[in-house]
């Protein structure tokens, strides 16, 4: 998720914590606050990859930041730090409104198709569930909406940020029913246990999600559509054959080509033929925006198949 919602989210946490009766120091009321804000926002410190590269932060955002181990980290690391500026907080609350913003703000990302990295180290596969979209304007409207109703008006906090919680609840309860449908939809015109992946991707709205079906055979294409199911309607796009070869091969063994392909759950390869080699170009289909897929990779390589170039970004747009 976006870090608006992750911040809006750990307001609310926040709220409930500093609203427990039986809280009584100034110190812990402070403390509470910042072990929320610092719960939700700490996961996404990895952007200071990026001050090394874009592949860097590539490699590792959502990586063990994201992890079941930061749950222990983290909590046990804020609650630290914070002892030192207020010395009389309560540490068992402090350890527990942490690890809550922290568990929230994994919880939240799991639900995109971005994923994280949640096993590591026991596994470094990214699980992503489909669920939501990276930044959900419903989600956002409930979160703004409690932090208003609570600046203007004498409800008890404990009572609007419970509520909130258990609307947004019930919305991503919604969405993964709707989510199962739209799977079956998928299921009963493909019969998806014939690819070696299906995704079905949350789309803009609760009817309409994209799907992605990607066949075991390299040679078969990968099939990209969309689902309605308010109309039960299961509509084919395009279809996309993935180059493949030694060209592709060697161009996976770059870095970029290395860390993009990790990442990439239905990457799509492309190979042009230039003056001086190959130009070998990689997108992920899951990221769409109108006839083009934004998140690419591509690799130069000459005749020999040794590199030239390489980075990250350039646009696959396609014919409608």
């Amino acid at each position: 998720m976006d870090n608006a919602t992750h911040l809006l989210t750990s307001l609310g946490v926040a709220a409930l914590g500093q609203n427990i009766p039986l809280i009584k120091e100034e110190d812990t009321r402070k403390a509470v606050f910042w072990a929320a804000v610092a719960g939700s926002q700490i996961p996404d410190l990895d952007v200071i990859y990026r001050l090394k590269s874009e592949l860097a932060y590539l490699e590792v955002h959502r990586g063990f930041s994201h992890s079941f181990p930061s749950l222990i980290v983290i909590p046990v690391l804020v609650t630290v730090i914070l002892g030192l500026f207020f010395p009389r907080l309560s540490k068992p609350l402090v350890l527990v409104v942490t690890f809550a913003s922290t568990l929230l703000h994994i919880l939240l990302d799991l639900l995109t198709s971005y994923g994280t990295q949640f096993l590591w180290p026991l596994s470094d596969k990214r699980l992503g569930w489909d669920i939501l979209m990276i930044i959900d304007p419903f989600i956002l409207f409930v979160c703004a909406a409690a932090l208003i109703v609570g600046k203007k008006s004498k409800i008890s906090p404990i009572k609007i940020f419970s509520t909130m919680f258990g609307i947004i609840g019930l919305y991503i309860l919604l969405r993964t029913g709707i989510h199962h449908k739209a799977f079956i939809m998928v299921d009963n015109k493909y019969e998806a246990e014939k690819y070696r992946l299906v995704s079905v991707l949350p789309g803009f709205g609760l009817s309409q999600w994209d799907y992605i079906l990607d066949p075991y055979d390299k040679r078969k294409p990968i099939i990209v559509g969309y689902v309605n199911v308010r109309e039960g309607k299961v509509i084919e796009k395009h279809q996309f054959l993935t180059a493949t070869g030694p060209v592709v091969d060697a161009a996976a063994k770059v870095p970029v080509g290395r860390v993009f392909t990790k990442f990439a759950r239905h990457p799509l390869a492309i190979v042009k033929e230039t003056k001086t080699g190959y130009l070998v170009t990689w997108t992920d289909l899951r990221y769409r925006y109108q006839n083009h897929h934004p998140f690419t990779a591509s690799v130069q390589l000459n005749k020999d198949l040794k590199l030239l170039n390489s980075g990250l970004g350039r646009k696959f747009t396609y014919e409608e």
